[in-house]
């Protein structure tokens, strides 16, 4: 009996992707309101929020995340630019846990690997709009420092983690000017 229960246990682990251990679902398609409501029940305000273009989205998709990575998008990840919009820090859930790396232990958070100096804030807002479609007309020095977190209700306990994380950190420095903008993946997109 035990021996079958390891089996089982075995194929399910060997078997059930990451999606299936970690409570990541498939994204579905969502109304502006049940995107807010998500928000405001985890404990985030709902300004900022934005989505992506549908071509910029699809494109990301054949883009390495950091120098020298493999091409492919990672959904559970935010940057950070500075006020001359400038990528000071990047980071996705692939490079460890954000605790145990003590990213935001300093101000700005802790960078972990190299990241791409040519990435820019106003090329990265030309991806994103409004939920109605209309261009974003974001201007870098209005922060200190301008997150933009790519967020999704269907990435589980780790996406809603890292938004909740962010919004702490946020709260941890009133004596800086942060910005978080919040990027909707997969469920609201603009053609």
């Amino acid at each position: 009996m035990k021996f079958n229960y390891i089996i089982l246990v075995t194929t399910v682990f060997f078997f059930g992707s990451c999606k299936l251990l970690t409570g990541i679902s498939n994204p579905k398609e969502k109304s502006k309101e049940k995107l807010d409501s998500f928000l405001i029940r985890i404990g985030c305000d709902t300004s900022n929020n934005y989505v992506f273009l549908e071509e910029a989205f699809d494109s990301l998709k054949n883009l390495p995340y950091k120098p020298n990575w493999p091409v492919g998008f990672r959904p559970i990840q935010y940057k950070v630019f500075n006020s001359s919009g400038s990528l000071i820090s990047q980071y996705a859930s692939c490079e460890g846990s954000y605790k145990k790396l003590k990213i935001f232990e300093t101000f700005p958070p802790k960078n972990i690997w190299p990241i791409d100096s040519t990435q820019n804030f106003a090329a990265d807002v030309k991806m994103y709009r409004n939920y109605s479609g209309s261009k974003l007309n974001l201007d870098a020095q209005q922060a200190e420092l301008n997150i933009i977190i790519y967020w999704g209700t269907w990435m589980g306990k780790y996406g809603k983690g890292l938004l909740k994380e962010l919004t702490r950190y946020k709260k941890k420095h009133p004596g800086h000017k942060v910005i978080i903008y919040k990027v909707n993946v997969g469920e609201y997109f603009v053609n």
